[in-house]
């Protein structure tokens, strides 16, 4: 919280004996002129500095607010200034109560030094600096963890910056954080992480809500919508966006084969995106491009005979079309309030692969988003090589847990369709032990056994590499379909590792897969793991 820690040390440095000493030592060796200049400039570098920090902290939460960590209402930039203002004076207010709370309410009382204040709770303006700076040198403590638990755990990612002496520095870092926090104090490290338990609750509080249907179509107006009526009755659905008409048949493919095999419906999902500084009623004019993208998909799945068909069975009905037009100034925002209006079960997004990104995303921005924002299962395909719908085997790599259990779902509903044999794939060590290779085992014939009426065999394989391992063997199938990394949850999936080495340079087509384990499923693995 930079703004406390100006606005407390400017006033704190202005005040009481240490103000009497500094202004006497600047008469003595400036004279009263000189005194004068050394006031107007601390006046002037503190106005300065704490509208520096206000205007840097109101982006920080607009960043936050298009992350959903906080309400909606303040993303609206000002029509004439072209400003955040609802967030500037967000941070305007925090300032204001932290001053209030510190000097006012829990001030301190120099007329009683052994009394009591308020509980016997003495703060003042030295307090709300010292609290502001646990804040800041905590957080600054948790990036410095962090960088060393990413350098460590996936070492081969591009990363757009360099830090020497990793892990060396980072954590001379944190133990010179951990000596500045403690010469804090007890009191003040206290209300520190109250206040940040306070922020972690209001998240997981927050995260968990349901958003109101009026709050939904305010930030994202529907302009098209065709509802099939065969699809209300349906338990299942499977929200697909469309952006590249180019990867619209392939998509359509793949969520024909998911949505019959759980016997749901299919809602496409074309998405007009403006500009931030676009009013949304404007939107409305650009609606005839995106509904041919829109009926070009409806129409592939529902009117072209992709019917489920096995090699065993008559073709059965007709997986149920809907089709959504939405106007948003975020796609992935568009994405996410379709999956919370409709409550769909699952999204299916394509991309064309990694070649071409920024350096600070994986999949795109907008699925990096949906992958970790979405409250459905995700899918992600990518649209290269071979026709899905021509497939003759399907490579399974496996290594337990939800996000692989969902690659086999996936693995199944496209063999149904296309008669493909399965492989079940578990990497091991060269130096594995007996107890590993028989765990292994174990989880490939787990993995076969959940495929039921599907052709599938397991193996296990040596590598010293997992993904090097994979490659090697995706190269002679024509899917490959594999689940988030279980380990970290998302954070290996969506920063890179396995799953993004194999997505860059597998031969055949891939399919990543990521179960929705929910806000109070995520918790506990966080707090639970080693």
């Amino acid at each position: 919280m930079p703004p406390p820690i100006l606005l407390a040390r400017s006033s704190y440095a202005l005040s009481g004996p240490r103000l009497h000493k500094d202004l006497r030592q600047t008469v003595y060796y400036l004279g009263p002129i000189g005194f004068y200049v050394i006031i107007v400039g601390a006046l002037f570098s503190m106005l300065s500095a704490a509208n520096a920090t206000i205007l840097a902290g109101s982006r920080v939460k607009m960043a936050l607010v298009r992350r959903d960590h906080l309400p909606r209402q303040f993303d609206d930039i000002h029509p004439e200034y072209g400003t955040p203002y609802k967030t500037i004076l967000l941070t305007g207010g925090f300032i204001l109560t932290f001053i209030m709370v510190f000097t006012v309410l829990f001030g301190e009382n120099p007329e009683a030094a052994e009394g009591s204040f308020l509980f016997g709770l003495h703060l003042g303006l030295e307090s709300v600096t010292n609290f502001a700076n646990f804040l800041l040198i905590s957080g600054l403590s948790v990036v410095n963890v962090a960088l060393i638990q990413s350098r460590r755990q996936s070492p081969e990612l591009d990363r757009g910056f360099r830090v020497p002496g990793v892990p060396y520095v980072p954590a001379i870092a944190v133990i010179a954080n951990f000596v500045l926090l403690v010469n804090l104090g007890l009191q003040n490290i206290l209300i520190g992480l109250t206040a940040e338990a306070i922020g972690v609750v209001f998240w997981f509080v927050w995260k968990s809500r349901e958003t109101p249907v009026e709050d939904i179509e305010r930030e994202t107006p529907t302009a098209v919508t065709e509802r099939n009526p065969s699809g209300h009755d349906r338990d299942y659905q499977l929200v697909v966006p469309i952006a590249n008409p180019d990867h619209t048949e392939q998509l359509m493919r793949t969520a024909h084969d998911i949505a019959a095999d759980n016997d749901g419906e299919i809602l496409v999902l074309s998405t007009v995106s403006l500009p931030e500084q676009t009013p949304l009623s404007r939107g409305q004019q650009y609606t005839d491009e995106r509904r041919e993208v829109l009926n070009r998909a409806m129409t592939i799945a529902d009117g072209s005979g992709m019917a489920v068909e096995s090699q065993d069975t008559e073709p059965e009905e007709r997986v149920p079309v809907s089709g959504t037009i939405r106007i948003s100034h975020h796609v992935d925002e568009a994405i996410l309030n379709t999956i919370d209006q409709y409550d769909s079960d699952a999204v299916l997004m394509g991309w064309g692969g990694w070649l071409s990104r920024r350096r600070n995303v994986v999949l795109g921005s907008i699925v990096d988003t949906v992958i970790t924002e979405a409250t459905s299962d995700v899918f992600v395909e990518r649209i290269e090589g071979e026709s899905i719908g021509d497939a003759e085997s399907i490579l399974l790599p496996t290594a337990g847990g939800p996000h692989a259990e969902l690659a086999g779902e996936v693995a199944r509903a496209v063999a149904r369709t296309t008669g493909a044999r399965i492989e079940a794939l578990r990497i091991v060590s060269p130096d594995a032990t007996d107890e590993e290779r028989t765990e292994a085992q174990e989880t490939v014939d787990e993995a076969v056994g959940a495929l039921e009426e599907v052709e599938g065999t397991g193996t296990v394989v040596e590598s010293e590499d997992i993904a090097d391992g994979i490659l090697e063997r995706s190269a002679d199938n024509d899917i490959t379909i594999i689940g988030a990394t279980r380990d970290e949850l998302l954070q290996r999936f969506v920063l890179g590792s396995i799953p993004e080495r194999i997505g860059e340079r597998a031969e055949s087509s891939v399919i990543l897969t990521k179960r929705n384990l929910g806000i109070t499923s995520r918790l506990k693995r966080l707090l639970s793991r080693e």
